[in-house]
Parts: C-alpha cells; sequence; structure tokens
C-alpha cells in the first residue's frame, strides 16, 4: 500500500469516527493538532461514554452531568481476506488497530495532550479513546473504547 492510500484511509478513518463521536453526544473541538512533532487525531468534550456510546454517569450523582476532554486516537487497519473464506464472512486484520496504540505512541498521545492542556488552560479531567476502525471492501467496523489507558502524569 501506497504512502498516500495509507494517509488517505486514515484521514477517512478519522472523518467516520469524528461523526460516530458527534452522533453519541461529543462535540469534536479539533482535528489533527499538533505540536511540535506531536499530533492528536481528535479532541473531544463532553460526557463519559461506555463502549457502545451511551452516556455512563460514573458512579457518582456530582458526575452525571460532568464534562471531559475526550482525547481520541483512530486506528484502522485493511481486513485481511483468508483463502477460501465466504464473501459475506466477516474477516479481521492481522494486528487489531487498538492494539498498535503501545506503551510509545501512549507516551506521545499523553505528552501532546499535556500541551493541549496547558496552553489551552484547560480544567477538565481528560480521558483517553481509542477508536479502532476494521475496513473491508465494501464497509467497515468501528469500535471504540473509552477511557482506554491512564496516564502517569
Amino acid at each position: 500500500m501506497q504512502k498516500t492510500d495509507t494517509t488517505e484511509k486514515g484521514r477517512v478513518a478519522e472523518e467516520i469516527a469524528s461523526k460516530w463521536l458527534e452522533a453519541h453526544g461529543l462535540e469534536v473541538l479539533e482535528r489533527n493538532w499538533r505540536h511540535h512533532h506531536l499530533e492528536l487525531d481528535i479532541i473531544a468534550g463532553g460526557p463519559m461514554l461506555s463502549s457502545e456510546g451511551m452516556p455512563v454517569s460514573c458512579g457518582s450523582p456530582f458526575l452525571t452531568q460532568a464534562t471531559f476532554l475526550h482525547i481520541v486516537e483512530v486506528r484502522s487497519r485493511k481486513a485481511v481476506l483468508r483463502t477460501g473464506a465466504a464473501p459475506e464472512e466477516p474477516v479481521s486484520p492481522l494486528i487489531a488497530p487498538q492494539l498498535t496504540v503501545d506503551y510509545r505512541k501512549r507516551r506521545f498521545l499523553v505528552s501532546a495532550a499535556d500541551a493541549f492542556v496547558r496552553q489551552r488552560h484547560i480544567k477538565q479531567e481528560v480521558v483517553f479513546d481509542i477508536v479502532s476502525i476494521v475496513f473491508s471492501e465494501s464497509s467497515h467496523v468501528l469500535s471504540f473504547y473509552p477511557d482506554a489507558f491512564h496516564p502517569l502524569w
């Protein structure tokens, strides 16, 4: 796959993720925010969401209406067709997209989020979410991983 194909696939994945987040109650504040060599795919504001995209109360009556700053990392992969598989049979990538957010990537995300929070004087609690998108020939499957990891500030 050429670099331009990968870049275009990433752009499409971010557009799909943004629309999904907005449809589930988050407000997309920034896309592709950069600070030096660091980048955040999507920065959104809104309630804590479950993996199904439903607002979560967080177990406290004080947090039911709380808004969080969501740092959303979008990862995508192209599905791999297995030899002899039926066209309608669901396929998956060799490595699930969400698993590619390793320790190094998390460190970069935390550093970029810290820069954003300091630059904008943000007082909201920050959560790190992952949107995983697997593309097949004719469609895609989106999975949302809320509060996917916790940084050691």
